[in-house]
């Protein structure tokens, strides 16, 4: 995928340049492979709506972004798949708050992209960053692997206590399965039904056990889309809210990613150099397993793309 990745001017002037010094550069050379995504700090919004208070940029900058998108027949993928959403990004210490951060993306990839958010860098910053998981039509489906018992959950007193108890309970239907066996009752579909338990039973802990600074980021973050969407709150009102819950969220944040850092550089560190699954998986191909990339869910808005093979299974 051909991207462009930029950080404009902020002067409206050199920004208006810019853009047109990229666009000229593809005029005047046809043969020049055509961007796919164009995503970057843009330093400007085409629409009023993204800048709090509401106001409009440059006209000669916007229009020469306007022209660029249409020459690489490109469109802001955030706001196709939340055309009733607004979302700013809070600027640290500035009366203005502004959508600035972008990804454009062609219009032909759109109906291949899922996943559109605006989130927290984890990194001292006063930017945001707009994610998305963009599919090349032939790329095939890659599971999340084998289920794995969340962290956090391996040092929870009371799932262990309930997995000892269904434990002891498998040992009983084990030894009693020697004098009494039949298609039904026999060790390996025993052993086989006490493992679907037990995820069962860890991922109901899993919902209801969601770690303090997770369940307390969706808060934040479900007051923050009410807020940025609720016509009757003034300007100063939201604008004060907003910040307050930036500010919180962002910590919040730093904490999460610092955390995982912290995390990877430690496994690193033990099993980076040794023969164990952490220094295999560095240079392992991961080779797909489905030779039908996706099926189109009919019944879905824009008969969007199924990539998933049990459910691509049902749509055949």
């Amino acid at each position: 995928m051909r991207c462009l990745n930029v950080y404009t001017p902020n002067n409206p002037i050199e920004n208006s340049l810019f853009w047109a010094k990229i666009k000229d550069k593809w005029r005047q050379n046809q043969n020049k492979p055509k961007v796919e995504v164009i995503l970057g700090d843009m330093n400007l919004v085409e629409e009023a709506a993204d800048h709090m208070p509401a106001h409009d940029d440059y006209q000669p900058a916007t229009e020469t972004l306007s022209e660029l998108k249409n020459l690489f027949h490109l469109t802001d993928g955030w706001c196709r798949e939340n055309p009733t959403t607004l979302d700013t990004f809070y600027m640290a210490g500035q009366s203005i708050q502004s959508q600035i951060d972008q990804i454009y993306i062609k219009e032909s990839s759109l109906p291949y992209s899922w996943d559109w958010a605006i989130e927290q860098t984890g990194i001292n910053t006063d930017h945001l960053m707009v994610t998305a998981t963009i599919l090349k039509p032939w790329q095939l489906y890659m599971g999340s692997g084998r289920y794995a018992m969340p962290a956090y959950l391996a040092k929870d007193p009371d799932l262990l206590q309930t997995l000892e108890r269904m434990g002891m309970q498998h040992q009983e239907r084990m030894e009693q399965s020697q004098s009494i066996r039949t298609q039904e009752i026999n060790p390996q579909s025993l052993h086989k039904s006490f493992k679907t338990e037990v995820i069962k039973e860890i991922r109901r802990f899993s919902k209801q056990n969601i770690p303090k600074i997770e369940k307390e980021l969706r808060s934040l973050r479900a007051d923050k889309g009410k807020i940025l969407n609720d016509p009757e709150i003034s300007i100063e009102t939201r604008e004060m809210n907003l910040a307050l819950l930036d500010d919180r969220i962002k910590m919040l944040e730093i904490r999460c990613f610092a955390k995982a850092r912290d995390t990877v550089a430690t496994n690193f560190f033990v099993n980076g150099e040794s023969l164990a699954r952490p220094w295999i998986n560095l240079n392992k191909e991961w080779k797909p397993r489905d030779m039908i990339a996706a099926l189109k869910a009919r019944a879905t808005p824009r008969n969007r793309l199924e990539r998933n093979s049990k459910k691509m299974a049902e749509l055949a």
